[in-house]
């Protein structure tokens, strides 16, 4: 079966878009050509194909993710230089300090929570000035079924 332009009716493809490098109306919008090209299992695992993965959505990151991760191993490594400090710089408050004294986790805490408020607010200005527009240009995205190429409606 086919339609009245002559493409058959199955195929997906952007209406009244042209190709601006082959001339080609096969077209499909990018959005359309990733949800066709992931495949869900019976035991609801998730395949894409080689062709879906050039098509894949931009992703933003995660904001919790990055405050703990960040905060965690800048505490850790905090833990273990504050210590130290006083062999490099002359601290006399950290003198005689171990890792397990409350001065040095209090310190190290805040400075890890700092460091993880810090990269949290990176993440979402990220997101805010960068994901979304990639996002916005990732669903006005589409690409060519002949020759690849991807272009914006």
């Amino acid at each position: 079966m086919s339609s009245r332009s002559g493409e058959p009716a199955s195929r997906s493809f952007a209406k009244g878009m042209q190709c601006p490098r082959c001339v080609s109306h096969n077209t499909q919008s990018a959005k359309m050509g990733y949800s066709q090209s992931v495949r869900t299992g019976y035991n609801g695992t998730q395949t894409i194909s080689e062709y879906g993965k050039t098509l894949e959505p931009p992703e933003p990151l995660c904001e919790l993710g990055t405050f703990f991760a960040t905060g965690v191993f800048v505490t850790m490594v905090s833990l273990f230089l504050i210590p130290n400090l006083p062999v490099v710089v002359d601290f006399a408050w950290a003198q005689g300090l171990s890792v397990f004294d409350w001065p040095v986790i209090v310190v190290s805490v805040v400075i890890g929570i700092v460091a993880g408020l810090r990269s949290a607010v990176s993440a979402s200005t990220y997101n805010t000035s960068i994901f979304q527009p990639e996002m916005q240009g990732w669903e006005r995205g589409v690409v060519c079924r002949r020759c690849g190429h991807r272009f914006s409606r």
